[in-house]
């Protein structure tokens, strides 16, 4: 038999209450395949900085092949650029996180955290177009299917920091070509055919008399972007500008 002090019942009994009543109104208003991801969704699993053992989650099945291997590289002092892994937990309990508000905004925090953390450590900002943290997202399994899934490059940019990149030694021309493909990787990734945006860049060429992409002034390349953003609102494909992490 158990015996509790007087003065811890009622929060107990509080506690119990508040958590059958929220099962009671998840039973009422959730299909029970939500209720089942709900239930088992563990936000100790969802995220793996490379530079961190996690044992629970240091294998293929959570961290995909590809991560898996770099994160093996980072902890035997490699030089793997600093990042943090998203695992197959999100996959696979992404119906809760992406119909449970709560969950979804645990998951928020937990991304913003990890990004302040990248900020911390290479003396960068995401958003700061004066010393911008721009991010590779790249996707993986636990086995290698190679164009099976997306790739994001220079995740981070915008239309202002594009800009004060290029105003930097040497950046003139990269910024903007970073941005273009940066928007072409979002646009093909919400369904536009690649060669939507291989016709821009070729009418570009016809027009300038240009062979090589690399031979476009910056400020061809600035409006090649631009052309490939206006691609992406005539498809109602919204391209975030605001990147605040705060």
């Amino acid at each position: 038999m158990s015996f509790l002090p007087a003065f811890l019942v009622q929060p107990l009994d509080n506690l119990v209450g508040k958590i059958l009543h929220s099962l009671q109104n998840m039973v009422d208003k959730l299909p029970h395949e939500l209720i089942s991801d709900i239930m088992s969704y563990n936000s100790d699993l969802v995220i793996s900085p490379l530079h961190k053992e996690t044992i629970r989650m240091d294998n293929q099945i959570f961290l995909g092949s590809k991560a898996y291997f770099l994160k093996k590289l980072c902890l035997a002092n490699f030089p793997v650029p600093h990042g943090f892994i998203l695992t197959t937990e999100v996959f696979r309990r992404r119906n809760a996180i992406n119909n449970h508000p709560d969950i979804k905004k645990e998951m928020d925090d937990l991304i913003y955290t990890q990004l302040r953390k990248l900020e911390k450590r290479t003396d960068t900002e995401f958003g700061n177009p004066k010393k911008p943290l721009l991010l590779s997202v790249r996707s993986g399994t636990a086995i290698s299917m190679p164009g099976a899934m997306d790739t994001f490059l220079n995740v981070g940019m915008n239309d202002e920091l594009a800009e004060e990149l290029s105003k930097q030694p040497n950046y003139w021309w990269t910024a903007w070509d970073c941005y273009r493909r940066f928007i072409q990787s979002w646009g093909m990734a919400h369904g536009i055919d690649r060669d939507v945006f291989d016709q821009i860049i070729l009418q570009y060429k016809t027009k300038y008399n240009v062979d090589l992409k690399m031979n476009f002034e910056s400020s061809i390349m600035k409006e090649i972007a631009m052309d490939y953003k206006k691609v992406l609102a005539e498809n109602n494909i919204h391209l975030e500008q605001n990147l605040s992490s705060n």
